[in-house]
């Protein structure tokens, strides 16, 4: 039907062309021609007849010559849309190997994404994969079916799930659970986000923001079987705590998860009261707290006692809190397995100026006062604007351990962010066998690390750094777990079954988003 020259009909149209030319090139070159770009008019109605019938000639000639430029038009689309999809089959795209494209498509649904919070403790790090929808479906699984079958196999695509409500009223049976996609990623650590802040969802019956939300996220979480890292962002704490302690007979999916928490953020807006909820039990498997109370009415002094007393087990603890009167206690607390502490305070007021705000006398620094902590190797402090170490001495010295690592941060006002500690002046440092000094710049403070090895002899680390020791070292990236999702090394090699009781051995991770 084909050859080499093209179809037998193009080839006779190409040999017609040149014809074509002479009987256009005759229909326009009339005796009319050498006047038609003058401004002459013809003299008698003779010629203005033969003038109408030139008219009509070329009219219709124009009109056939159109219909045939369209039909070929039509026609080179047609073998255009051809070229593409035979080319197809011979792409290389289509040749690379499976192990290639798994690590294209696993680099390409990670996108950074700007901070929302950035003057608080992120929920995660800054470089997120993409949400996959709860029929587990992204683009790479459309485009053919190689590449759909490739990307179901690929664990790392599926285990970081975002579930994001949009309509305007919804109710606890209508939040998709995403157990689909979840049985494709065999034995990776598994992240899971219901966020509701961005809709309407709390007018609706059950999420209408009192206790009664509760058993709708209840009824949602019981899909999950084995939680380990829990983020409760702007959750009622006080009305959870007091509807389990309520309910203790039922059958209650969150209380089932504190069983098996080894990582749990807080994050508190308003003036959420967290008391009730950290005295409602003893977390014995908990070892990663983080507390974001920055936005809330910050760390009290009626937290403490529950906080290191029913959290016995703790390895790491990150606190962010408002700098304000703290309170007086007279009782010593300690705990004695914290390897990782980081106290950091953001300024109570809006005058930078007000160096009340850090009055190490009655601000969250207190705490240091009836705390010890025998086992503490990296310590994270807000620096004081005054310069005063005393009660980071005594601090040390109460303790008696052995740092490896001190990292002190300073709170820009300007962009309510935690910034590179460059011009702060640190006073009386005789605590690390250095004596008395004062240093002004980065560049000083790294110096001073390095004196500080020699010295002292206990202290590696000694400068400044900007609060990416605590963003990148939350609780939910120091465990290890979430480099494992990133690079695969506790993948397993089995396929889970469709069930969700078969996630028990998984190492879970649920966001609780509330705003």
């Amino acid at each position: 039907m084909s050859t080499n020259n093209g179809p037998t009909a193009l080839s006779s149209i190409a040999n017609l062309l040149p014809k074509l030319a002479l009987e256009i090139s005759a229909a326009t070159n009339t005796p009319f021609t050498p006047y038609a770009k003058m401004n002459h008019s013809v003299a008698t109605a003779q010629e203005a007849c033969q003038v109408q019938t030139i008219l009509t000639d070329l009219s219709s000639t124009i009109n056939i010559a159109k219909g045939i430029f369209s039909e070929l038009s039509r026609a080179v689309t047609v073998l255009e849309e051809a070229l593409v999809d035979h080319t197809r089959l011979v792409s290389s795209s289509l040749r690379i190997p499976v192990e290639l494209l798994s690590t294209i498509f696993i680099l390409s649904r990670t996108s950074v994404l700007s901070n929302r919070r950035i003057d608080r403790l992120p929920l995660l790090s800054s470089s997120l994969t993409v949400n996959a929808l709860p029929s587990g479906s992204l683009n790479v699984a459309q485009v053919c079916r190689k590449w759909r079958d490739v990307t179901l196999n690929i664990p790392k695509l599926w285990n970081m799930v975002g579930i994001r409500p949009t309509s305007e009223r919804i109710t606890s049976d209508m939040i998709p659970a995403p157990l689909k996609p979840l049985t494709r990623v065999r034995l990776l650590p598994t992240f899971v986000t219901l966020d509701v802040s961005e809709t309407a969802v709390r007018r609706a019956a059950d999420f209408d923001g009192s206790q009664q939300n509760i058993p709708a996220y209840n009824t949602w979480m019981s899909q999950f079987q084995r939680v380990t890292h829990l983020t409760l962002d702007n959750v009622d704490l006080e009305q959870l705590a007091y509807l389990l302690e309520d309910n203790p007979e039922e059958d209650n999916a969150i209380a089932s998860y504190f069983d098996h928490l080894t990582h749990l953020h807080i994050c508190t807006v308003y003036n959420a009261d967290m008391s009730a909820f950290l005295e409602y039990r003893t977390w014995e498997n908990l070892t990663f707290l983080t507390l974001d109370m920055e936005k809330s009415n910050g760390l009290d002094k009626d937290y403490v006692i529950p906080l290191f007393h029913n959290f016995p087990n703790l390895i790491e603890l990150f606190i962010q809190t408002l700098h304000k009167r703290f309170g007086r206690l007279d009782t010593m607390v300690t705990s004695p397995k914290l390897r990782s502490f980081a106290l950091v305070a953001v300024p109570g007021s809006d005058d930078p100026e007000d160096s009340e705000d850090f009055d190490l006398e009655v601000g969250p620094f207190k705490l240091l006062d009836i705390l010890t902590l025998p086992a503490l190797v990296d310590l994270v402090l807000t620096a004081p604007p005054s310069g005063e170490l005393d009660f980071l001495r005594r601090f040390l010295k109460e303790s008696g351990c052995h740092l490896s690592s001190l990292t002190f941060v300073n709170y820009s006002e300007e962009t309510k962010t935690f910034e590179d500690a460059a011009a702060l002046r640190l006073a009386s440092l005789g605590v690390f066998g250095l004596g008395a000094a004062v240093y002004t710049d980065a560049a000083a403070l790294a110096a001073l690390g390095a004196a500080a090895i020699t010295a002292c002899g206990e202290l590696a680390t000694f400068g400044a750094a900007s609060v990416d020791f605590v963003r990148e070292g939350g609780v939910l990236e120091r465990s290890g777990d979430r480099h494992a999702a990133e690079d695969g090394s506790d993948e397993g090699e089995g396929e889970s079954g469709s069930e969700g009781a078969h996630f028990s051995d998984n190492g879970w991770s649920l966001d609780w988003c509330s705003r």
